[in-house]
């Protein structure tokens, strides 16, 4: 994980961190998104890429109950390419289950399939 995806995940929760840099020595990811503030939140909402308003998102907790992440380094995503997000997603179920830590994925929202979102419940 490079050192931007380091300093995203740091603004997360101590179990978000445990789980994702357990997946990272797996599985290569990128974070694209920890803690958002208002603007963020709204800007995220106005794009249609959230469904929630500030405050109401897990990313608007201090530390963010929630992260997005990407499979490799970030730099080229193929949002065709739904194969690595599904390695991904059942990499981190599986890690959160040994960990004894709950989590709800953002592809299996049923409003808005949210592939790269992981949020503690």
């Amino acid at each position: 994980m490079n050192t931007v995806s380091l300093n995203r995940l740091k603004q997360c929760h101590p179990d978000l961190i445990k789980i994702m840099l357990r997946v990272d020595e797996i599985f290569p990811i990128h974070v694209i998104c920890s803690i958002r503030n208002e603007k963020e939140q709204n800007e995220a909402f106005g794009r249609g890429q959230s469904k929630l308003k500030f405050p109401n998102s897990k990313h608007n907790k201090n530390p963010s109950h929630a992260v997005d992440v990407v499979p490799g380094s970030g730099k080229v995503i193929s949002w065709a390419d739904l194969k690595p997000f599904e390695i991904m997603c059942l990499t981190v179920e599986s890690i959160a289950e040994e960990y004894g830590i709950k989590i709800r994925l953002g592809r299996d929202f049923k409003t808005l399939q949210d592939w790269p979102h992981i949020e503690l419940v």
